[in-house]
C-alpha cells in the first residue's frame, strides 16, 4: 500500500514522504495511521539497506477494500493443514515452548511434575482420565489463531509449564484487548499485528510494539533478540522489517513505573512471528 492517512494531523502521506519525516515526528504519526479507503488500522514499514522500499499495510483491511490487493499479506505463509488442528473439544493443548521448565516462575498446579499427570477437562468441566495432550509449537498455534475463528473462542484447555491450564478463549489475548487488569495474573498468549519494532542503542534490547501510547509492548533481551532475528534472517539494523508482522508471545504482563504495559520475552521459544 503506497498511501496512508494520519489521524494525528489529518494528512495523507505517501510511503516515501512518510519515510523522509524526522524520526520523533514520524514516531508520533505511525501509531495513528489508517487505510485511506476502508479506515482499517494501518502500519508503516521503512525501507532497508537491502533494497526494500518503504510501504504501508493494514492487517486486515476491511471487507471489500480495493487496496487490500496492493498490500502484502500472510497469504504466502504455508496454510494451516486441517489435520494440524483436529483437536477435540475435550482435548488439552500443551504449548511446546522449551525444554527449560524453569523459564516461567511458579510451580505446577496441584503438585504435578509431569504433563501426563494433569487431567484434561471436558467442556462441561468434568475431568477426563487418560486423554493424551496435543503438543503444539507456537508457530503452529499462531497459524490457528489467524485462520480459525473457532479456535480463538475455544473451550479447549491450554497449558503452559508452571501454570494451571486455562481455556483457550481466556488464554489467548489479542493485543487490542490487553489491559492493566491482566498484569501479574499469569502467562497469557498475547497475539496480533506489531505496529513496529525498535532496537535500543543504549541497552541492546529489542522492543516489539503492539501500538501507540498505552498499548502492550514486549521487551526482548539482547541474547533472545539475536536468536529471534536470525531465525527470520533479519539483521539488527533492519528490525523495521517486523512492522506489521503477526506475533504470538507467551509471557506474564507487568506494569512499569511509568504505567506502561510490558512483557519480557524470556526465550526465543516464547515468541512466534509470521512475516509477509
Amino acid at each position: 500500500m503506497h498511501m496512508a492517512f494520519s489521524t494525528y494531523d489529518n494528512q495523507l502521506y505517501s510511503a516515501h514522504q512518510f519515510a523522509s519525516l524526522e524520526g520523533v515526528h514520524r514516531g508520533h504519526l505511525r501509531h495513528n495511521l489508517q487505510c485511506p479507503e476502508c479506515q482499517a488500522t494501518a502500519f508503516f514499514r521503512n525501507g532497508s539497506y537491502t533494497g526494500r522500499q518503504p510501504c504501508f499495510g493494514a492487517r486486515p483491511h476491511n471487507l471489500g477494500c480495493s487496496l487490500a490487493s496492493l498490500d502484502f499479506t500472510a497469504q504466502g505463509e504455508r496454510p494451516a493443514a486441517a489435520d494440524e488442528f483436529i483437536w477435540g473439544a475435550s482435548q488439552r493443548v500443551v504449548l511446546n515452548l522449551s525444554t527449560d521448565q524453569h523459564a516461567f516462575a511458579g510451580s505446577r498446579p496441584n503438585g504435578h511434575e509431569h504433563d501426563d499427570q494433569v487431567e484434561a477437562m471436558s467442556c462441561g468441566g468434568r475431568p477426563t482420565q487418560g486423554q493424551r495432550p496435543s503438543r503444539r509449537k507456537l508457530s503452529t498455534v499462531l497459524r490457528a489463531l489467524l485462520s480459525m475463528d473457532d479456535f480463538q473462542q475455544s473451550q479447549q484447555l491450554v497449558e503452559v509449564p508452571g501454570y494451571a491450564p486455562m481455556l483457550a478463549r481466556d488464554f489467548f489475548v489479542p493485543f487490542r484487548h490487553a489491559n492493566p487488569g491482566l498484569a501479574g495474573r499469569g502467562a497469557r498468549g498475547w497475539w496480533g499485528s506489531l505496529s513496529n519494532a525498535t532496537a535500543s542503542a543504549t541497552d541492546g534490547q529489542l522492543w516489539l510494539n503492539s501500538g501507540g501510547h498505552g498499548a502492550l509492548n514486549f521487551v526482548v533481551p539482547t541474547s533472545v533478540a539475536y536468536e529471534v532475528l536470525s531465525r527470520h534472517r533479519i539483521g539488527w539494523n533492519d528490525v523495521e522489517a517486523l512492522a506489521g508482522a503477526w506475533a504470538l508471545v507467551v509471557g506474564d504482563m507487568w506494569i512499569s513505573k511509568s504505567g506502561e504495559m510490558r512483557c519480557v520475552v524470556q526465550s526465543p521459544e516464547h515468541v512466534a512471528l509470521s512475516l509477509a
